[in-house]
C-alpha cells in the first residue's frame, strides 16, 4: 500500500479550502460515525506556534505518565506524523482504514461541497486518538469553522495573531483573533500568550460575550531550556507548561481558577525543521518550516542573535514560498541577516508553490544576489555547492514541503527524536 497515494485519492474528492457558513454538514457527519465519549481535548489555534505549542503540550503529559494523543499539521515526510499516541506515529493501515471509513460515511451528506479534507482527517484522528486519555488538537485555519470546535475542547492555547491566509480569514487581526477564540465553548479555559494591549482587551470582550475564562500566560518558560532554543520555541514551551497545570484540573487535581502546582519533567524539546542545525560533506545548515511573514521575521531574528554560534559564516537561502503568501516581508526578511550572502528561489513538489523566477525577481530588485531553480533536487545541490565555495552555511525555509523534501534528501528521520 502506497500510504501517500491512497491519502491524496481521499483528499482530491474534497475542495482544499474554501469559505463555508457554518460546521452544520459537518457535525452531521460526526453524528453519523458516532463517537464514543471521549478524554478531555485540548484544542491549539494560532497564526504560528500551533505544532510546536501541541508537541511540547503532548510531551509533558506523556512524561506525566498520562497517555496522550496528538493531532497536527501539516507533516514532514508521512501522513502517519500528524497523528500519534505518546508521541509514536500512527500505524498506516489504522490511519488509511479510519480514513476510508469517514470519507465512506461522507457520501451520505447533502451538502458535501461543505466538506474539506481536513474534516474528514480531523474526525478520523478523533477515531484513532479514542484511547487516550487526553487529546491535543491543532486547528487548522481560524477556529470557528475548523472541524476542532466540535469536539468542544474544554482547553484552548493561543499562540499568537497574524496575518496568513488572507483569502479565508481576510487581513484585519481582531477579526482574525475571533475566528480563532471561538473555537472554544461557553465554559471552557482559554489560555493566551500576549498580544498587545488592544488585541488583549478584545480577546477579554470576546470572552466575556462567549462565557469562557481567559487567562493570560507569561511568555518566558519556568523549566531550564538550554540556549540554543530558537526565542518562537520558549514561548511555545512555556504556553505548554501553563496547559500541563489546567489539564491536571480537568483531570480532577486542582481546579480550573487555581490549577494545581505540577511537578517539573524533563522532555526532549528538539523538534525537526525548527532551527535544525546540521552538516552535511562538511557544509553547515540550518532548517526551518517558517512560511509567513511573521515567521520569516522571527527566523532572520533568531539568525542574528545566533551569528556567533555559526561562526559568521555567510548565508546561503534556499527558499521556496506558497501561493498567497505576503512576499513583499520577504526581502525586508532577508536584508535584516548580515551574513546572507545570497539566495535560490525553487519549487516545493507537494503542492503548488509560487514561480520561483517571480521570487528571484523580487529578491533581486531588494538588492538581494538571487537565482531561481525550478527543480527542487537540483536546487539543494547548488545552495550546498555555493555554500561549500563561500565556506558558508546552507539556509532552508518557506515552505514545511521544501523542509521535508531536504530533510528526505539528508536521510533525516523526521518523526524520531534528535538524530
Amino acid at each position: 500500500m502506497n500510504l501517500d497515494r491512497e491519502v491524496r485519492r481521499i483528499a482530491s474528492e474534497y475542495p482544499s479550502h474554501g469559505k463555508r457558513a457554518s460546521l452544520e454538514t459537518v457535525s452531521a457527519l460526526r453524528r453519523r460515525l458516532a463517537p464514543r465519549a471521549g478524554a478531555p481535548v485540548v484544542a491549539v489555534v494560532g497564526t504560528n506556534g500551533k505544532s510546536g505549542t501541541a508537541t511540547y503540550l503532548a510531551r509533558l503529559l506523556t512524561a506525566s505518565g498520562i497517555r496522550t494523543g496528538l493531532y497536527v499539521s501539516p507533516h514532514l515526510a508521512s501522513w502517519t506524523e500528524r497523528i500519534r499516541v505518546d508521541d509514536v506515529p500512527c500505524d498506516p493501515q489504522r490511519l488509511i482504514a479510519a480514513l476510508t471509513a469517514v470519507h465512506a460515511a461522507s457520501e451520505a451528506s447533502e451538502r458535501r461541497s461543505d466538506l474539506r479534507f481536513f474534516d474528514v482527517l480531523t474526525l478520523a484522528a478523533e477515531q484513532l486518538l479514542g484511547d487516550a486519555e487526553v487529546s491535543v488538537f491543532e486547528a487548522g485555519i481560524g477556529g470557528r469553522l475548523d472541524a476542532v470546535r466540535l469536539l468542544q475542547p474544554r482547553l484552548t492555547l493561543l499562540t499568537g495573531v497574524g496575518l496568513d491566509h488572507a483569502e479565508i480569514l481576510g487581513d484585519d487581526l481582531g477579526e482574525i483573533l475571533e475566528e480563532k477564540l471561538l473555537v472554544a465553548p461557553p465554559g471552557a479555559t482559554v489560555l493566551s500568550l500576549p498580544l498587545g494591549r488592544v488585541l488583549d482587551e478584545l480577546a477579554a470582550g470576546i470572552a466575556a460575550e462567549v462565557g469562557f475564562r481567559l487567562v493570560r500566560v507569561d511568555p518566558s518558560p519556568r523549566g531550564l531550556v538550554t540556549p540554543d532554543l530558537p526565542a518562537y520555541l520558549r514561548s511555545a514551551l512555556a504556553l505548554a507548561e501553563a496547559a500541563r497545570a489546567h489539564v491536571a484540573a480537568m483531570r480532577g487535581v486542582g481546579s480550573d481558577q487555581e490549577p494545581a502546582v505540577v511537578p517539573r519533567v524533563p522532555v526532549d524539546l528538539w523538534l525537526p525543521g525548527r532551527f535544525e542545525c546540521g552538516e552535511r560533506d562538511g557544509v553547515p545548515y540550518v532548517l526551518d518550516v517558517a512560511h509567513n511573514e511573521q515567521a520569516w521575521s522571527e527566523l532572520a531574528s533568531e539568525l542574528r542573535r545566533r551569528s556567533g554560534d555559526l561562526g559568521g559564516r555567510p548565508l546561503v537561502a534556499l527558499v521556496s514560498v506558497s501561493p498567497g503568501k505576503r512576499r513583499d516581508t520577504l526581502p525586508r526578511a532577508l536584508n535584516s541577516i548580515p551574513t546572507l550572502a545570497m539566495a535560490i528561489a525553487t519549487r516545493h513538489t507537494a503542492r503548488p508553490a509560487t514561480d520561483p523566477r517571480k521570487v528571484a525577481g523580487e529578491l533581486r530588485r531588494a538588492a538581494i544576489d538571487a537565482t531561481a531553480v525550478e527543480d527542487a533536487g537540483a536546487a539543494i545541490e547548488e545552495a550546498f555547492e555555493r555554500a561549500r565555495q563561500l565556506d558558508g552555511t546552507v539556509l532552508v525555509f518557506g515552505s514545511t514541503h521544501l523542509v521535508g523534501e531536504v530533510r528526505r534528501g539528508l536521510g533525516l528521520p523526521p518523526a524520531e527524536r534528535r538524530p
